[in-house]
């Protein structure tokens, strides 16, 4: 767009900023060309959702507030459905949460939110942390019941959390207490960058394993998200310290649980792009990368679905020709299937087993113990 480069995660991240913020296309503030370009985006991007019958995950906030303000029925429907509301970690809510909260608390003064401004941590994804600050403000009456004693911590702990978060300016007045005692001095490094600690933490477990003789299982590294993991991981093969990592892969991040669900979302909206190109090769049916481009661009072009183009099989040959078929068919069933049953887990099970996910399983890895776990999941 005009010779500009933006990153897509960037576009993303506007995006859903905007939306937090209760910001549709056409009220985005435009100035230079890189923020006409963005709107333009933002805009295509709900044309492309709207075409798909599809919404996003803040949709989910955006579109109920929307109805609400349109439609006084559903409005007033569901402030009697909620005669009483309680919300957490009320530090991190944004604006468009809070106008859905204020909608439906507004009949009944019933309303509890917990949270602790000093740990708001999501500004960065629009949060508001003068919502809880305001609170009183915005509904008058409150009462403001300070918890601070604290189960889990040593005051030596409080004590150096409390140096901290006394310096963040405007937060509320509070100070944190235990009958813990004060506990270990606290110790800490500094490290320049994510390899650097975790040279320095492989440091101190070869010193502890060899001067005290302590097992390689009195060792924990906890890390928040796991993309820290990495560095640790990799200075600890440098230096022959065994490890493994807890957690790992959530369940819905799977593969498997990930192309099952892209099935069931294809099979009840047959406008799910998104799902469809997804599985349309798992398993291998001929439809490559560079074939589903070509069958998108002429459902572009030609004003129909990419499902009813890979149903006709136009321009296809052979393989790609029967396995398109294949799919739409196996698609077309189970939608009837579903629209009639209803989602069973016997019609699950069908499903997995006629769409090939086991054999793709199978395909996949090459480990009879990961085919088993895998296999599992599918279970």
């Amino acid at each position: 767009d005009q010779g500009l480069k933006i990153d897509p995660g960037e576009v993303q991240a506007f995006i859903s900023y905007w939306k937090n913020q209760g910001i549709g296309p056409d009220a985005v503030p435009v100035g230079g060309a890189e923020s006409q370009a963005l709107r333009r985006a933002y805009r295509t991007y709900q044309d492309l959702l709207r075409a798909q019958r599809a919404v996003d995950f803040d949709d989910l906030l955006l579109l109920p507030l929307e109805i609400f303000r349109d439609h006084d029925d559903a409005r007033l429907y569901w402030q009697e459905r909620f005669h009483y509301i309680l919300v957490d970690e009320y530090q991190d809510t944004n604006p468009v949460q809070f106008e859905l909260l204020r909608v439906l608390a507004a009949r009944r003064p019933n309303l509890t939110v917990v949270g602790d401004d000093d740990q708001a941590i999501y500004g960065w994804r629009g949060a508001k942390v003068e919502l809880i600050l305001r609170f009183e403000e915005h509904f008058p009456g409150a009462r403001v019941v300070l918890l601070e004693e604290n189960y889990r911590s040593t005051a030596t702990v409080l004590d150096a959390a409390h140096a901290v978060v006394a310096r963040i300016p405007g937060r509320r007045p509070k100070k944190l207490w235990t009958r813990a005692g004060p506990g270990r001095p606290l110790g800490w490094i500094e490290a320049a960058d994510g390899a650097d600690e975790a040279e320095q933490v492989a440091s101190v477990i070869l010193a502890e394993r060899f001067r005290r003789r302590r097992p390689w299982s009195d060792f924990a590294v906890l890390y928040r998200t796991n993309a820290q993991s990495r560095p640790f991981e990799e200075v600890f093969r440098s230096h022959g310290i065994p490890h493994r990592v807890v957690g790992g892969t959530r369940f819905y991040d799977r593969k498997e649980v990930r192309d099952l669900l892209a099935y069931l979302k294809a099979v009840v909206n047959p406008r799910d792009e998104a799902s469809l190109v997804r599985i349309a090769n798992v398993p291998k049916r001929g439809l490559g990368p560079r074939t589903l481009l070509l069958l998108q661009e002429r459902a572009r072009q030609t004003g129909r679905t990419l499902r009813q183009v890979l149903r006709e099989g136009e321009g296809l040959t052979g393989h790609a020709r029967a396995g398109a078929r294949a799919l739409t068919e196996i698609l077309d069933r189970f939608g009837r299937r579903f629209r009639e049953e209803g989602l069973t887990a016997s019609g699950l099970r069908d499903l997995i087993d006629e769409a090939g996910l086991r054999a793709e399983v199978e395909a996949t890895y090459r480990s009879p113990k990961v085919v088993a776990r895998r296999m599992e999941i599918l279970d």
